[in-house]
């Protein structure tokens, strides 16, 4: 029996809908690490060192308010989730994504796949660590679409507005100069600091951020503080940073 089109694309909606409303109920707790699951390409050095920086006394911990509190190697780092489908976007205060996709979540276990590694963990049900949320941001955003960032940026410049040294701007220039974003209709993405990289992006925040995240799974996000015809400016979070691109490349 052939089924129309619409009808498995209905279907396979609702399943993953009703997915990530499981995935909602079960996520909120504290979850401490249990194992570092390979796959079979890697190789036994990559495992070593893998479960090493994993850490044995790691945890993730997530709020209903979509808080989260990260603890590896001795060192916390704080942010908001995001769940779209099985994938949980963990976005870092300072700016920067690590997307996971959800292999497994009940309310016992958790498994997260990244590239070549599962991570997993259980429930401990342990008594929650004390976020540490950011000072609130009241620097002003501004409002893009897609079809406005649809196309080549190439970098331009850095601005401190924070009234720091003279040089952190001039060292930024240096840093990213030559590199470039290229934002496509599709939903994909191509960004050059070192070497081309390919990626996906998307607007949210009703277009006032931007969220661009690597094949690999790592990416970053920025407020979006300017927007033209010719010039982009992207605003680090939580931060006094701004990087400004333009449509024209600057030699």
């Amino acid at each position: 029996m052939k089924y129309p089109i619409l009808l498995i694309t209905v279907i396979l909606s609702l399943s993953q809908f009703h997915l990530s409303g499981q995935i909602l109920k079960q996520l909120p707790g504290k979850w401490s690490i249990n194992n570092v699951l390979m796959k079979p390409e890697m190789d036994t050095v990559s495992q070593t060192a893998m479960a090493f920086l994993a850490g044995k006394n790691s945890f993730k911990q997530f709020t209903a308010n979509n808080r989260f509190i990260e603890f590896e190697k001795d060192s916390y780092t704080y942010g908001d989730w995001l769940l779209k489908g099985n994938k949980l976007l963990l976005l870092r205060d300072e700016g920067s994504i690590i997307s996971y996709e959800i292999t497994r979540a009940s309310t016992d276990t958790l498994s997260l796949s990244i590239g070549s590694y599962i991570f997993s963990y259980v429930n401990t049900r342990d008594s929650l660590a004390a976020d540490k949320k950011p000072a609130v941001n009241k620097k002003p955003l501004v409002k893009a679409n897609k079809s406005q960032l649809a196309k080549k940026w190439f970098f331009s410049k850095t601005i401190d507005l924070s009234g720091g040294p003279e040089n952190r701007s001039g060292i930024g220039n240096l840093l990213f100069k030559k590199s470039w974003y290229e934002f496509r209709n599709d939903g994909t993405c191509t960004r050059r600091f070192t070497k081309p990289v390919q990626g996906t992006w998307e607007l949210t925040d009703n277009g006032k951020r931007l969220l661009i995240i690597d094949d690999n799974g790592v990416g970053q996000f920025w407020d979006i503080a300017g927007i033209s015809g010719k010039e982009l400016i992207l605003q680090m979070p939580n931060g006094q940073i701004q990087r400004v691109y333009s449509t024209e490349e600057t030699l």
